[in-house]
């Protein structure tokens, strides 16, 4: 395991690791605030604020990465440093969500698969971006 890939394991461990436990407390009242929310159960105001922040996540990620490239030249090294870079915008979400009681599995689960498909899609466009400014640049060079 390189360095990068384990800088990723510990950020999302630290993010995922989190957990906040509902207060249990049967009172025989329904208490909307001690509910805990599912997929099933969620408003669509809890649905626009998650996708809220995973389009926020997305674009933190590919315009850190725009100006990472500039600097960086290796693709890996650009993703990292964009991961870490936005990764206050997903600890921000997951707090949310435990305010609001989101199910802790759910939680967790939904934050590791924005992470994830976040990180695929960046990567992706890095790698094509510096392939194709690699590209150009080679082919002016020869001209």
């Amino acid at each position: 395991m390189n360095l990068n890939q384990a800088n990723k394991i510990l950020l999302l461990s630290l993010l995922l690791s989190t957990t906040v436990v509902a207060d249990e407390t049967n009172t025989g009242k329904t208490n909307d605030v001690n509910e805990i929310i599912t997929p099933e159960n969620m408003s669509p105001e809890d649905g626009r604020m998650l996708n809220e922040y995973a389009n926020h996540y997305d674009h933190c990620l590919r315009d850190t990465s725009i100006e990472q490239m500039q600097v960086l030249t290796d693709s890996r090294h650009v993703v990292d440093y964009a991961m870490k870079a936005c990764a206050g915008t997903l600890y921000e979400l997951e707090e949310k969500m435990t305010a609001r009681n989101f199910d802790p599995d759910f939680r967790r689960g939904y934050l590791r698969s924005i992470s994830n498909r976040s990180a695929n899609n960046i990567l992706r466009f890095v790698m094509m971006s510096m392939a194709n400014r690699n590209s150009v640049e080679v082919k002016e060079a020869e001209e």
